[in-house]
C-alpha cells in the first residue's frame, strides 16, 4: 500500500514538472492520513464531515438557563423525524422548562447530562448531519446572543428536507461587546458567510435571521451605518437573499449561539475593507460613478483637472523644471495630468488644487461606497492616489468633524459587572423590603407603610409607621417578620 503510495506521488510531481508547475514547499503535505477539503474530510475508506464544523456543537457545555434548555429542545424537535423516541430521550431536559422551574438551571443530574449527550451526539452524526453536496440550495441560519454568535448551514436533500451540514460558533471579542443588537446580529451573518465561503461562493444562498431589519440594513443603498455599510461590502463576492424567521421558530441558530463551548471559534472578524480598483480611462477618486450609487454627487472630469492644472502657479513651475530636465518628484503622464512620485513605495499620486481637495475628501469618505473609513485608514488609502500639502491634516480633521461618524461611533464603555440572577429557591429565604408614602397622615399618626414581601412565596406584610428612619424600620422588620417567621438569608 505504501509503495503503491509513493509512486502516485513520483507520477505526480513528474507530471508537475512536466508541466513547469512549481510548488512552495512550506505548503506541501505528504503521506497524511487524514486530509480536508473544501468541509470535507477524507480518510481511507471514509468521507465525513469536518471536525471544525461540528465541533462547536459537539463540545458544548451543558445548558445553564431555562431559555438555553429550550432552544436546544427546540433545535431537537425540528429534526424528530430522525430521532425516534425523542420525548422520550428529551424527558429529563423538559423537566427543566416549564414555567414554574427556575430561571437559573441548577447543576447537571446524571440521567439529565445523559440525554443531553444523547441529544447533542445524534445532532452531530448521521442521519441528521449530512454531507456538503454540489447541487442543492444552501440556507445559512444565523444568530447573536449577547456575548457569542452561532450559524448552522443546511442544505436541501433529494427529499427536498433541510439537513445540517456544519455548525459554528464564536465568543465575541471585547470591542464587539458594546455593539447594539442590529450591530451584532449583521456580525454573525458576516462572519458566518465569510468562514463557510468554500460551500456558499458561486451559488445564491438564503439568509435567515430573526432580526427583520437585516434585510434592509444588508442592502448596501438602505444602509445608514458606515459599519454596516462596510460589512457589506465583505460579502460583494457573494450571492444571496435575506429571510426573516420568527425566533420562537429560529431554534437551530438560537441554540448554538446560546450554548457556550470550549471549542468555539476564536477568530476575531476583520472588518478592513479591500481598497477600490483604480478604472481605467478615469482618475482615481475623481469620478464620482466609482463611488455613488446614484446621482448624489458631481463628479470631478478629467477636463477640469487640466484646466485648473494648466492654469496653477505651481503646475507651470514643474513644466519649467521638467523641460530644463531637472530631477523633481512630479511628472505628466500620457493623459497630461501631473502626479507625484511617492517615497517609498512609488505610488502616483494626483496633485490635488484647493478647489478640489473639499470635494475629494467627500468622494473618498462620505459617499455611499467609501464607508466613512477612520482616520488612519482614509489617510492610507487617499495617499496612494493623491498629494496636496498637508493632506494629513485635512484627512484627520474632515474625518473628526464627521456627523455621521460621530452620531455612530462606538465609545468605550466604562467597566461595570455584569448583571446576575439571584432568585429564591427556598420560602422565607429571600425576602424585599420597601416604604411606601408619605400618605395622609392617620389617625394614629402613621404616614408610611413598610412593606415586606418574600421573594419565593409572595408573602406580604404591610406594616404602618410613623417614621422611616433606619432603626424604626429595622425594629419594625424584626418585630413583625424575623420574630414571627424567622431571619432570612438575604434582604433586598
Amino acid at each position: 500500500m505504501e509503495e503503491e503510495h509513493v509512486g502516485h506521488v513520483d507520477r505526480v510531481l513528474r507530471l508537475l514538472r512536466d508541466a513547469e508547475v512549481t510548488l512552495r514547499l512550506p505548503k506541501c503535505r505528504f503521506f497524511l492520513n487524514t486530509l480536508k477539503n473544501l468541509g470535507h474530510e477524507i480518510k481511507p475508506g471514509r468521507l465525513g464531515a469536518m471536525d471544525a464544523h461540528t465541533r462547536a456543537l459537539r463540545q458544548a457545555h451543558f445548558p445553564t438557563t431555562r431559555t438555553h434548555v429550550r432552544s436546544f429542545v427546540g433545535m431537537c424537535n425540528v429534526f424528530r423525524r430522525f430521532l425516534p423516541n425523542v420525548a422520550r430521550m428529551a424527558a429529563p431536559l423538559t423537566d427543566l422548562m416549564g414555567s414554574t422551574t427556575p430561571v437559573l438551571v441548577p447543576p447537571a443530574t446524571p440521567l439529565q447530562q445523559q440525554a443531553f449527550d444523547r441529544l447533542n451526539g445524534a445532532l452531530t452524526t448521521p442521519p441528521i448531519l449530512a454531507l456538503p453536496r454540489r447541487g442543492p440550495k444552501y440556507v445559512l441560519d444565523v444568530d447573536a446572543c449577547g456575548t457569542q454568535v452561532g450559524a448552522a448551514l443546511l442544505q436541501g436533500q433529494d427529499d427536498e428536507k433541510l439537513q445540517p451540514v456544519a455548525y459554528i460558533s464564536r465568543r465575541l471579542e471585547k470591542n464587539e461587546l458594546p455593539n447594539g443588537v442590529t450591530e451584532k446580529e449583521c456580525l454573525a451573518v458576516i462572519w458566518a458567510s465569510l468562514k463557510l465561503r468554500p460551500h456558499l461562493e458561486g451559488d445564491c444562498f438564503l439568509v435567515r435571521t430573526d432580526h427583520d431589519c437585516l434585510r434592509w440594513n444588508l442592502n448596501i443603498e438602505g444602509s445608514g451605518n458606515p459599519r454596516l455599510g462596510r460589512w457589506r461590502l465583505r460579502l460583494s463576492g457573494l450571492e444571496f437573499d435575506v429571510a426573516y424567521k420568527p425566533g420562537l421558530t429560529h431554534f437551530m441558530a438560537d441554540s448554538i449561539s446560546r450554548l457556550e463551548s470550549g471549542a468555539s471559534e476564536e477568530t476575531a472578524f476583520n472588518d478592513a475593507v479591500s481598497v477600490f480598483a483604480v478604472r481605467t480611462n478615469t482618475v482615481r477618486g475623481l469620478d464620482g460613478a466609482n463611488y455613488v450609487g446614484g446621482p448624489t454627487v458631481r463628479d470631478i472630469g478629467r477636463d477640469a483637472v487640466l484646466s485648473s492644472q494648466a492654469d496653477d502657479g505651481h503646475c507651470k513651475e514643474f513644466v519649467k523644471a521638467l523641460n530644463a530636465w531637472r530631477h523633481i518628484p512630479f511628472f505628466e503622464d500620457p493623459d497630461g495630468i501631473f502626479r507625484r512620485r511617492a517615497a517609498p513605495d512609488g505610488a502616483h499620486q494626483v496633485v490635488v488644487l484647493a478647489s478640489f481637495q473639499k470635494k475629494v475628501l467627500h468622494l473618498e469618505h462620505v459617499a455611499t461606497l467609501a464607508g466613512h473609513l477612520g482616520e488612519s485608514q482614509s489617510y492610507t488609502a487617499m495617499r496612494r492616489y493623491y498629494y496636496w500639502l498637508g493632506l494629513a491634516a485635512d484627512v484627520v480633521s474632515y474625518v473628526r468633524n464627521c456627523d455621521s461618524c460621530a452620531r455612530h461611533r462606538v465609545r468605550t464603555l466604562a467597566r461595570r459587572s455584569p448583571l446576575t440572577l439571584f432568585p429564591a429557591t427556598m420560602p422565607f429565604q429571600d425576602i424585599a423590603v420597601d416604604l411606601y408614602g408619605p400618605l395622609e397622615r392617620t389617625a394614629a399618626g402613621h404616614r408610611f407603610i413598610l412593606v415586606i414581601t418574600d421573594r419565593f412565596t409572595k408573602l406580604v406584610r404591610a406594616i404602618p409607621m410613623d417614621g422611616t428612619s433606619a432603626g424604626d424600620c429595622a425594629s419594625v422588620v424584626l418585630d413583625y417578620w424575623v420574630g414571627a417567621y424567622g431571619p432570612p438569608d438575604r434582604l433586598l
